[in-house]
């Protein structure tokens, strides 16, 4: 039995099921493997057993490194669950030092968990350790776990989900495969629920291509891509809205240069404080000034209709601000707004993936957005449909992404809804 891996299997710090991913790592294990690919969907309780195990492992005076993409993932997310199995733990982990500041578990004998992020892939450098666990690893790239690889002494374990491909496949990682099954006596009933819920809705007559996939991800624990049919008039939410029962009024936009390519996208969103209310919407990628014409005075021609729009939502229903993407021409666009006089206008930067932040929210938009019924809106609804998220050049993601945007700015970053 390897140092520190009979404990994993028979005390008290395992609280969650792992069954089925601590006998095959345990069997990897003796085998000589320092590579592991624990994929799983969500709830398959592959994070709680990697952690668990680690922290055996620092409390022998092991070095152990946790990689995480972001800042926001890594104190939320593993740091938080090491710090949930500690405080679990006293008869295991009793001696444990938490600390916030730099985010690391130590322990007397000089073992230590230390969690890092490297959202700037410069950042990615190797630190010296024994072990090196690359939490969410489909979202690092493979040069980024090559350099992080380079100082580990004993092994690497990564975990992901099965929604991408992943270096892992080509670098000689064994794959220990899970499901929310594995774990599903330490799961609630609206967990349990959730799950049961991605089945029905895959096997419905109207089930689109992200219903059937998302049930292939999470459900069976399988890879799988969303193109097709995403978002349908059976999946979004319509009804004619009344605004007067509505607060935190806001216009969210996605710019474009109006030359052709790319739609500029506006929404005027509001919340009941449950959901979020698309009320009136615009869509334009081109105007009567030719895509050649690329001095100053023509981009501001070419925007002048936006901000015709805008005047118009702020007259009506006084918004408080106006948050405008910034990539692309979006700098350019938000000078020449404050130069007609929006002055409240905040910036802010998108990510690179378009089609996986919208897909991120799924859920929220057929579930939590409602879209007025009016013959703007089902102007705007028709690209919302035909978006197929084959690539990133998709002329017909520009609406939805906005919505998605708007979203994510009233309840994952301003939490206006309280």
């Amino acid at each position: 039995m390897a140092k520190g891996y009979k404990e994993i299997e028979t005390n008290d710090l395992v609280m969650h099921t792992q069954h089925h991913i601590g006998d095959e790592f345990e069997e990897l294990l003796l085998h000589g493997c320092r590579r592991f690919d624990l994929m799983g969907g969500r709830r398959s309780g592959k994070t709680y057993f990697i952690l668990q195990y680690l922290l055996l492992q620092a409390a022998q005076g092991q070095a152990v490194s946790v990689a995480t993409m972001t800042d926001t993932q890594g104190r939320l997310g593993a740091y938080q669950d090491a710090c949930d199995i500690v405080n679990g733990s006293p008869d295991n982990l009793g001696d444990a030092t938490i600390s916030k500041t730099p985010l690391e578990i130590r322990f007397p004998n000089g073992g230590r968990m230390f969690f890092k992020s490297y959202a700037n892939s410069e950042r990615a450098k190797g630190i010296a350790c024994d072990w090196l666990y690359i939490n969410e690893a489909n979202n690092f790239t493979e040069q980024q776990y090559i350099d992080l690889a380079a100082s580990v002494r004993v092994g690497v374990i990564a975990d992901r989900n099965p929604n991408t491909e992943c270096w892992t496949e080509r670098n000689g990682f064994a794959l220990i495969h899970s499901t929310w099954q594995d774990n599903q006596e330490n799961l609630t009933e609206s967990q349990v629920q959730w799950f049961e819920d991605l089945k029905r809705k895959a096997e419905s007559p109207d089930a689109t291509s992200a219903d059937i996939a998302f049930y292939r991800m999470y459900y069976l624990g399988e890879y799988a891509e969303i193109y097709g049919d995403i978002f349908t008039p059976a999946n979004l939410q319509r009804e004619k809205i009344d605004h007067t029962r509505l607060r935190n009024f806001r216009i969210v936009a996605d710019p474009s240069g109006l030359t052709g390519a790319d739609y500029f996208a506006s929404v005027l969103v509001a919340t009941d404080g449950a959901r979020l209310y698309v009320l009136d919407v615009f869509s334009e990628n081109k105007s009567d000034i030719p895509a050649a014409v690329t001095d100053w005075s023509a981009w501001c021609k070419r925007w002048a209709v936006v901000l015709d729009k805008w005047r118009e939502w702020l007259a009506m229903y006084n918004p408080a601000a106006v948050f405008c993407e910034s990539n692309g021409v979006g700098q350019e666009f938000i000078r020449y707004a404050k130069s007609e006089g929006i002055m409240n206008i905040k910036p802010f930067a998108a990510s690179e993936n378009k089609h996986k932040r919208i897909l991120a929210n799924y859920d929220n938009i057929c579930n939590r957005v409602v879209w007025n019924e009016t013959p703007e809106v089902d102007e705007y609804l028709a690209q919302v449909y035909a978006y197929t998220g084959k690539d990133q050049a998709d002329v017909h993601d520009d609406n939805i992404d906005c919505v998605s945007t708007a979203f994510d700015i009233f309840y994952k970053q301003t939490r206006l809804m309280t």
